[in-house]
């Protein structure tokens, strides 16, 4: 979760901004602060808005790059704070949207984003100029709720999760559509990541892998999970080279557990869960240690 990396990020300053859907976040950020080796430092609590610089007081979402810098997905475009001043990016700048719901840093340090409405154009930032791919021109695929990148330096994948139209991939400089047709549990995406390229989804129906187009079907062929229904995942372990060391953590309504090695381990089966189909992801932050952290915007 990118809640996680502010800790390191901009010195000793926390951002606090009192908004409708990033306060989530932010607040996921304080409760994991609250171990001992973090009690002991102090950090500076800065409340921003428009006036500040921030592009809007809207805030959908929110990431850091490698070199600190924090990235908002606001109402209003995007918005890029340093630690000492705003930059705003917007239509003028050369995105094709004002309003962005989704921002995503890839291995490259290139920083991606979805629009909140109208035409899906993903674009994406090199340090020097924002560039937009080709929409996504896929019939009635008009309920996107997540976005995850992963990227090389020659090649670019993004996948796009929807509430009931599956999952679009963007590989070989083009969209393609993954959807129950193709061995997908479910159309229904609650929850995606990302990993050397391959794409972990949380589904009604399910989890599945997709690597190269394709559902890996050996993947959760044997997992026996306690139900069907998996409302969020989230990888711990994202810098190992290995498939069967990576340790996915996944949440049903009333239990969480991880997946390695194809095989499941069940850590709880006394949690609540809400996800009600209305486009609110359930966000997921395990702080390393022993610690859990779940919600959205009507509960933690």
């Amino acid at each position: 979760m990118r809640g996680r990396h502010l800790l390191s990020g901009l010195g000793e300053c926390l951002i606090k901004i009192y908004l409708k859907k990033s306060i989530l976040l932010l607040m996921i950020v304080f409760l994991v602060s609250s171990n001992g080796k973090v009690r002991a430092q102090q950090f500076w609590i800065n409340t921003y808005s428009e006036h500040d610089g921030l592009a809007n007081s809207r805030v959908y979402d929110l990431a850091q790059d490698s070199i600190g810098q924090m990235w908002f997905a606001t109402r209003g475009g995007i918005s890029m704070y340093d630690g000492f001043q705003w930059k705003k990016y917007s239509v003028a700048e050369g995105l094709p949207a004002l309003s962005y719901s989704q921002i995503e840093i890839d291995e490259q340090g290139r920083v991606w984003v979805m629009p909140e409405f109208s035409t899906l154009r993903i674009s994406f930032f090199d340090g020097a100029k924002w560039t937009t791919l080709n929409p996504v021109k896929i019939p009635n695929f008009d309920k996107a709720n997540i976005m995850k990148v992963s990227c090389s330096d020659t090649s670019k994948c993004v996948a796009i999760g929807s509430w009931g139209q599956g999952l679009a991939v963007y590989a070989q400089d083009e969209w393609h559509l993954i959807s129950k047709k193709d061995g997908l549990p479910s159309n229904l995406i609650y929850g995606l990541e990302s990993w050397h390229g391959m794409f972990f989804l949380a589904t009604k129906k399910g989890v599945a892998l997709v690597r190269n187009l394709r559902i890996d079907k050996n993947f959760a062929a044997d997992l026996k999970l306690p139900s069907e229904e998996i409302l969020s995942i989230f990888i711990e372990n994202k810098q190992t080279n290995d498939l069967q060391k990576l340790k996915i953590w996944v949440i049903g309504r009333d239990w969480v557990g991880f997946i390695r090695g194809r095989k499941f381990t069940l850590v709880s089966h006394n949690i609540h869960a809400i996800v009600d189909g209305s486009g609110r992801n359930l966000y997921f932050l395990y702080d390393g240690i022993k610690g859990i952290y779940y919600g959205n915007d009507k509960f933690l």
